[in-house]
């Protein structure tokens, strides 16, 4: 006579973690905010500590794209002068007082993007 056993466990477990975390930040990811319009003005619109920068001629989305790029741009003004010419002005500071000029236009402040974080966790036993 005989006797045979046969025994057999088999066990197996795996974990899997995945973390993503994406920050993006480019020229694009600004929106902005209409504070003044009209003829209502910064009262220090002109004043050297708080101009970047003046310019002619240009489009408002040229305007805003340059705001974009510059660290220090706070939001900008964009209007129509005396003369009939598109002038943008871009700013350190767009908060503070405000007057009543003589030609309309419209200020913008910069508004930041924020920051999304996503992570992901999965894990299988089998």
């Amino acid at each position: 006579t005989s006797t045979s056993t046969s025994s057999s466990t088999t066990s197996s477990t795996s974990t899997s973690t995945t973390t993503s975390t994406s920050t993006s930040s480019s020229a694009y990811d600004f929106s902005y905010e209409l504070i003044l319009s009209g003829n209502k003005r910064l009262v220090d619109y002109d004043s050297l500590d708080n101009l970047i920068v003046r310019v002619e001629d240009q489009s408002q989305d040229w305007c805003e794209y340059q705001c974009n790029l510059n660290e220090d741009c706070a939001g900008y003004e964009y209007k129509i002068n005396r003369n009939d010419v598109m002038v943008c002005r871009l700013f350190k500071n767009v908060e503070g007082p405000t007057f009543f000029g003589n030609q309309d236009g419209e200020t913008y402040r910069k508004m930041y993007p924020t920051t999304s974080t996503s992570s992901t966790t999965s894990t299988s036993s089998s």
